[in-house]
Formats: structure tokens, C-alpha cells, sequence
């Protein structure tokens, strides 16, 4: 793989953005704090074909379902289901355009726009109860990193393989069948930002 002015090119021909330093991490979509762990990895049951690299994350305390998800990136929303629509995705694309997240299971709080400016930190839904947004049954967010939003160019979550670190965890693809399922717990060092107080709950 040769670098060539902040892209990689790979033996196809297709290049692939180089994580830089600022760049090199996505944050987990839970709160500050939080212990996450995989449940499924790449390459198990579900996760073939296009989404051979996605990662099915659950909370450490089992509290999962319910809890808010949270915008990985600053950046703006390419694409979003209905709240409670089909299997509750939505596309977080970075403000730099080079790499774009996909949510799925989860609970969206409203309605978002195309092209709708979101924060890191910002909460866009809570995880699916067991059975609901097609989640199988099991609590969870399904997690993608998608190169500039494209979600037929899945990476892995790992610097050397043309992606980002998932909060400071490489985790590169070697084939394995559900690679990296039982990793963790990876500790969120996303920060909420806008979580309803009590008060406007009781209101």
C-alpha cells in the first residue's frame, strides 16, 4: 500500500483515506465512561457481505437496552430511517468527509433531515428494546465505519487496515469467523451533551 497525499492506494487501484493523528479514533456511541463489549464481530452470523465488519456492541452492566446513543462525530447525517423504522439506522458522516458511522437499533428521537448538522456527544436515540428495530432480540447497537459515508466501503476499525481505532482499540480483520466477539470492555470516552434532565422528563 502506497501513500499518496494523505490517501492510501491500495493493489485495486482504490484509494483509502490515512487516519492522521487528529483523525485516528471514533469514539463509542455511549456516554462517558461507559464499558462496552462486543457481542458479535466481524465476519459472524449477521455481519457478511456488505457488512462484513460490523461490530454488535452491548453495555458491560446489561443495562444496554434503552440507554442513550450517542453522535460519534461532528459532522451531518446523510441518511437516517424513521424513528422506530425498519432496523433504526442512521449515518453520521465526520465534518472532514473522510469516514462516516452507521448506528443501527437504535431508537431515533425524531425525524433527521438530510444533511442535518449533529455534534459529537449529541444524543440522537436510545438502544432498542430486545425485539424492536430488528435487533434479533438482543439489546444492542450495530456499529459500521463507512470511508466518506459510502456504506459499500466498509473498513475495518483499525488504522493500518485504511479505518479508525474504535476509542483507542485497533481491531484489525485477519478472516477470523466473528473476530474480536468477547473484546473489551472498550471504556466510552464520548461526552453527552445534551441528555434530558430529570426535570424535563417529569415535565
Amino acid at each position: 500500500m502506497v501513500a499518496v497525499l494523505g490517501f492510501a492506494v491500495s493493489g485495486s487501484g482504490a484509494s483509502l483515506p490515512i487516519a492522521t493523528a487528529a483523525t485516528s479514533a471514533v469514539p463509542l456511541p455511549f456516554d462517558q465512561n461507559e464499558a462496552v463489549q462486543i457481542a458479535q464481530g466481524y465476519n459472524g452470523g449477521t455481519h457478511q457481505g456488505a457488512s462484513i465488519y460490523g461490530l454488535d456492541l452491548v453495555l458491560a452492566n446489561d443495562e444496554t437496552s434503552g440507554a442513550p446513543v450517542l453522535s460519534p462525530f461532528d459532522g451531518s447525517v446523510p441518511w437516517a430511517f424513521a424513528p422506530g423504522d425498519k432496523t433504526g439506522c442512521i449515518e453520521i458522516l465526520a465534518s472532514d468527509g473522510q469516514f462516516g458511522a452507521m448506528l443501527c437499533h437504535v431508537m431515533l428521537d425524531r425525524p433527521f433531515a438530510h444533511g442535518e448538522k449533529v455534534k459529537r456527544g449529541q444524543q440522537l436515540g436510545t438502544v432498542g428494546a430486545p425485539g424492536m428495530v430488528g435487533n434479533n432480540g438482543l439489546a444492542h447497537v450495530h456499529m459500521e465505519l463507512h470511508v466518506h459515508g459510502r456504506s459499500s466501503d466498509i473498513v475495518p476499525f483499525s488504522t493500518s487496515e485504511g479505518g479508525l481505532s474504535l476509542d483507542g482499540w485497533d481491531l484489525p480483520a485477519t478472516g477470523e469467523s466473528n473476530e474480536h466477539a468477547g473484546d473489551g470492555p472498550l471504556v466510552s470516552t464520548n461526552l453527552a451533551t445534551n441528555l434530558p434532565t430529570v426535570a424535563a422528563i417529569s415535565n
